[in-house]
């Protein structure tokens, strides 16, 4: 059983293009472990997974810089970071649901909201 993938073979089974990968390597996350019979870059089974935890992370919001921070953390520093994205997402989605709730008022307001509707909207909060 082959236990190394090429690049093409990895971006075929998770779906993560070969920009991506790539980008991985430039940013120092992961690196080929060496060349097959045809000179394609190999990838062992450590790399893959590596390489699924960065795409995962990814997609919780981290960027590449933060996840490759990640990496170094200890337990209990993870689960910091984690939290803070977790709260940080929670204001995410008030804000989203505001944005929201506006568009439907402009929405039954024929998208002509009152001038002091907007004001109010505006205004940024000082704390």
């Amino acid at each position: 059983m082959n236990k190394f993938k090429t690049l093409s073979e990895i971006h075929k089974k998770l779906g993560i293009s070969r920009k991506a990968i790539q980008g991985y390597e430039k940013h120092g996350l992961v690196s080929p472990c060496g060349k097959d019979k045809y000179g394609h870059l190999i990838y062992d089974e450590k790399t893959v997974e590596k390489i699924v935890k960065i795409r995962f992370y990814q997609k919780l919001g981290f960027s590449v810089h933060e996840v490759k921070e990640l990496f170094y953390q200890d337990e209990n520093q993870l689960k910091t970071v984690l939290n803070s994205k977790k709260e940080e997402t929670g204001e995410m989605i008030l804000l989203l649901q505001r944005r929201c709730h506006l568009l439907e008022c402009l929405i039954c307001d024929d998208g002509k909201p009152d001038i002091e509707f907007m004001i109010e909207e505006i205004k940024e909060v000082n704390e």
